[in-house]
C-alpha cells in the first residue's frame, strides 16, 4: 500500500503559488476538487486525516449555505438603514434571531448612537415583519430568540412575546432586575411551545435587598401554564415556596433545572405552607420573626422531594439561595430522595467546605497499617462515591474561593470526569510535579508504624486520582514571586498532561501563566484528546509565533519524507515514553477497587514516579514529541478551539503569533483575547 504521505504529496500546491497555506489545507483542498478520486483516497488516510476532510466539506457547505439562508440573525438598534433592510429581507428563512441593543461590527452601524425616535421605528419594522411572516402560508421558521439588555425592557420585550408564541429556546441576558413569579408567568403563557428558557440578570449585589411581597403582581397567585419545558436557567430569581411549586409542577419534563443564586421572598403568614398534592404531606417554614411579611428560611430538603417526584427526567440540578447556605440534613435529602437519573450535580461556592467535608473520605481514627504500609481509610458515603459530574459556581460574578478542600477531593475522586470549577482557585504548591515524588510514602508509613504512630505523614505531597476526567475548568493561585519563576507554568501544565490524560475541555486561569514555549504550554500536547482548550493569563510577555510552532500537527513538508523514513528505523516504544497507566488511566478505575487499598495509596503504588518528576523537563517533551512525529502521530489531533486570554499591552506582539497559528492548523478554530486586567 502507498504510504500516506506520499499520497499528500501528489496533491500538493506549489509553495511559492500560496506561501501562506499549511500543508493540510493544501491537500484536503485540491483532494476535494477532484470528486473521482476521493473515495480511493480515503483508503489510503488515517482517521485524522479523514476527519479533517469531513470538517472541510462541512464548513464549506455551511458557508455556502449561510450565503442563501442563514440559520442565525443579529439584529441591533443602531444598524445602519441598509443593513437593517438586509434583515428583513433574509428573515423568513432564519432560525435563530439574535437582538442587541448595541451592534459593534464596523460597516453594519452607525457612526453614533442613534436617537430614540429611530429605534422605535426600526423596532416597529422588525414587529411588523415577524407578523407578516406569520400571517403566510408556510409561517415563521423561527425557533431561537436571543434578548440582551435595553431590549428586555417591558415595552420591547412583552411586545415581541405576542408576535412569537411558537418559539422553542427564549435566552434574556443582562436583565436589569430581578426576575419575579409574575414576570415568569407571562413568559409561560405566551410561548406554550418553549423548551429552553435561560434568564440571566446583573447579579452583583451581596447585601439583602428588600422585595415586595409575594401578591403583588396581576399574575402573583394565578397558576403556571403547564409547558413541554426541559431547560430552566435562571440566576437571581426571586423565589417563595409557593413560587417555586408552582414552576415545578408546570414543568415535569425538566431535564435540566438550575436555579442559580435565588432571592427570599417576603411572605404574609397567611400564604398556604409548601404543600405536596399527591401524598398530602405538609411541610412548615420557620419564620425569621413573628411580623406580618417577614423573610423566612427556605426549607431545601422540601424543594428536593418535590423535585425528585415532579421531574423523573432531570439529568442536571442546580439550586442555591445568596444568603442560606446547605445544611448536612439538606445534603443527606438531596442523595436520598430518589432522583431516578440525576448524574450532574452542581454546588455553589459558600457551600464548598460542607459538601467536601462530606464527599471525601478520610482515614479512621483507629486505622491500622497492613503490611504493604497502606493506611485502611473509611470508605466514602455511598450515594457520593461514584460522582462523575460536578460544577461549583459563584453566586455572584468574579467572586472565587480557595480550593484546598477540593484538591484533597479529587486525591480520591477516581470515578470524576467532569468538574468545572472556574472560580475555585488551588495552590499551585500542591501541584509542583517535581517535589510530589521527593517522599517514599512506603517507607514513611513503616517508619511512623514502629514509632507507634498510625498517623499520616504530614509533608506527603497527595497526587490527582481522576485519570478519566474529561473536563477540568479551575483556576491556579500563588504568589507574585512564584508565578515570577519561569518553573511555575512548566509545573501547572506539566501536571495536567500527566495526572489527567484523558482530557477534552481543559480551561486554566492563572494570575501570571506563561504562555511561550518556555513556559510549558507545549507540554499539554500529551493530551491525545483534547478537543478545547482555553488558558487565561495576566502576565505581560512577549508572544510571538516562535512560541507556538510546537502546534504544528505535522513537522514541514521539507521534512516529512526523512521524518517518516527516520521512524521506520526506531523503536520509540522503549524510548522517552511515559509509563501505560499514566499514558492511558484507564487501569486505576479497574483495579482500585479489587485491591482494597486506599484511593491514594493505590495511585501511588502504580504511579511511576521518576517518570513524574521528568514531566515538567522539555528536553524530555521535545524527545517524545519527535518520536511521535515519526510514527506519524499528529500533535492534539482532536483541538477544535484554541483560545488564549492575554494582556491587552502586547496585542501587537501577538497578531502575529495569531495569524501564523490560523495558517498552521486552518482546522482548529483560533482565538486570542486581550484583556486589560
Amino acid at each position: 500500500m502507498v504510504s500516506q504521505y506520499s499520497i499528500w504529496d501528489l496533491f500538493q500546491t506549489p509553495k511559492q503559488q500560496q506561501p501562506q497555506r499549511s500543508l493540510e489545507y493544501l491537500a484536503c483542498s485540491k483532494a476535494l476538487a477532484i470528486p473521482e478520486i476521493l473515495g480511493h483516497i480515503l483508503g489510503y488516510l488515517s482517521r485524522y486525516f479523514i476527519r479533517n476532510v469531513i470538517i472541510l466539506v462541512c464548513k464549506q457547505w455551511l458557508s455556502a449555505a449561510r450565503l442563501k439562508s442563514p440559520l442565525k440573525i443579529d439584529w441591533a438598534m443602531n444598524l445602519t438603514t441598509q443593513e437593517h433592510q438586509h434583515i428583513l429581507q433574509v428573515l423568513p428563512s432564519a432560525q435563530a434571531l439574535s437582538l442587541l441593543p448595541y451592534g459593534t461590527v464596523k460597516g453594519r452601524i452607525c457612526a453614533t448612537y442613534p436617537e430614540k425616535s429611530y429605534r422605535d421605528t426600526i423596532w416597529k419594522e422588525l414587529l411588523q415583519a415577524i407578523q407578516d411572516i406569520r400571517a403566510t402560508d408556510e409561517g415563521t421558521k423561527l425557533q431561537e430568540v436571543a434578548i440582551r439588555g435595553e431590549l428586555l425592557n417591558d415595552r420591547y420585550f412583552h411586545d415581541l412575546l405576542l408576535y412569537q408564541p411558537r418559539i422553542s429556546v427564549l435566552k434574556l441576558t443582562e436583565l436589569g432586575k430581578k426576575p419575579t413569579r409574575d414576570f415568569l408567568h407571562k413568559i409561560f403563557t405566551a410561548c406554550p411551545t418553549l423548551h429552553e428558557l435561560h434568564v440571566e440578570c446583573w447579579n452583583f449585589s451581596r447585601s439583602y435587598t428588600p422585595v415586595k411581597n409575594e401578591d403583588e403582581g396581576e399574575n402573583s397567585m394565578k397558576p403556571f401554564p403547564t409547558i413541554p419545558l426541559r431547560t430552566l436557567v435562571i440566576s437571581g430569581l426571586i423565589i417563595s415556596p409557593t413560587c417555586l411549586e408552582s414552576i415545578v409542577e408546570a414543568a415535569p419534563e425538566l431535564v435540566e433545572l438550575r436555579l442559580i443564586g435565588a432571592w427570599r421572598q417576603r411572605v404574609s403568614l397567611d400564604v398556604h405552607p409548601f404543600t405536596t398534592a399527591s401524598n398530602g404531606v405538609t411541610v412548615n417554614y420557620n419564620p425569621l420573626s413573628t411580623s406580618a411579611g417577614v423573610i423566612q428560611n427556605f426549607d431545601h430538603s422540601a424543594f428536593f422531594r418535590l423535585v425528585a417526584r415532579t421531574c423523573r427526567h432531570l439529568r442536571r440540578f442546580h439550586f442555591s439561595v445568596h444568603d442560606q447556605h446547605y445544611t448536612q440534613n439538606d445534603f443527606a435529602t438531596l442523595l436520598e430522595c430518589g432522583f431516578p437519573v440525576l448524574s450532574e450535580r452542581s454546588f455553589s461556592h459558600h457551600d464548598l467546605p460542607l459538601l467536601m467535608k462530606m464527599i471525601t473520605p478520610s482515614p479512621s481514627p483507629n486505622s491500622l497499617i497492613s503490611e504493604s504500609g497502606a493506611v485502611k481509610a473509611n470508605p466514602p458515603t455511598a450515594p457520593w462515591d461514584c460522582i462523575t459530574h460536578l460544577e461549583l459556581i459563584p453566586l455572584f460574578q468574579f467572586s472565587e474561593v480557595d480550593g484546598c478542600s477540593l484538591h484533597d477531593y479529587l486525591c480520591t475522586a477516581f470515578h470524576l470526569k467532569h468538574l468545572v470549577a472556574p472560580r475555585v482557585q488551588i495552590d499551585i504548591a500542591n501541584i509542583r510535579v517535581s517535589s510530589i515524588g521527593q517522599l517514599d510514602y512506603t517507607q514513611t508509613l513503616r517508619n511512623n508504624s514502629d514509632n507507634g504512630s498510625n498517623g499520616r505523614p504530614t509533608d506527603r505531597r497527595k497526587i490527582w486520582a481522576c485519570r478519566n476526567l474529561q473536563t477540568l475548568h479551575i483556576t491556579f493561585k500563588g504568589t507574585i514571586q512564584e508565578f515570577a519563576a519561569r518553573s511555575t507554568s512548566v509545573s501547572i501544565f506539566g501536571y495536567i498532561s500527566i495526572v489527567c490524560p484523558q482530557l477534552v475541555d481543559l480551561q486554566i486561569r492563572g494570575s501570571s501563566m506563561n504562555l511561550t514555549q518556555s513556559g510549558g504550554l507545549c507540554l499539554l500536547s500529551r493530551l491525545r484528546n483534547l478537543g478545547k482548550l482555553t488558558v487565561s493569563s495576566k502576565k505581560w510577555l512577549q508572544f510571538s509565533k516562535h512560541d507556538v510552532t510546537w502546534i504544528r500537527p505535522y513537522p514541514p513538508p521539507i521534512n516529512k519524507l526523512k521524518a517518516m523514513l527516520t521512524g521506520l528505523k526506531s523503536q520509540p516504544q522503549h524510548e522517552h515514553q511515559l509509563t501505560a497507566t499514566i499514558r492511558g488511566g484507564s487501569k486505576i478505575d479497574n483495579n482500585v477497587e479489587s485491591t482494597g487499598l486506599p484511593i491514594q495509596d493505590f495511585v501511588d503504588s502504580v504511579v511511576d514516579w521518576p517518570k513524574i518528576e521528568r514531566a515538567n523537563n522539555l528536553e524530555e517533551w521535545a524527545k517524545e514529541r519527535d518520536l511521535e512525529a515519526r510514527q506519524g502521530i499528529p500533535c492534539l489531533p482532536q483541538l477544535e478551539h484554541l483560545q488564549l486570554f492575554i494582556d491587552a499591552g502586547v496585542q501587537k506582539s501577538c497578531r502575529q503569533a495569531e495569524q501564523f497559528m490560523t495558517e498552521i492548523r486552518p482546522l482548529t478554530k483560533i482565538e486570542l483575547r486581550y484583556k486589560k486586567f
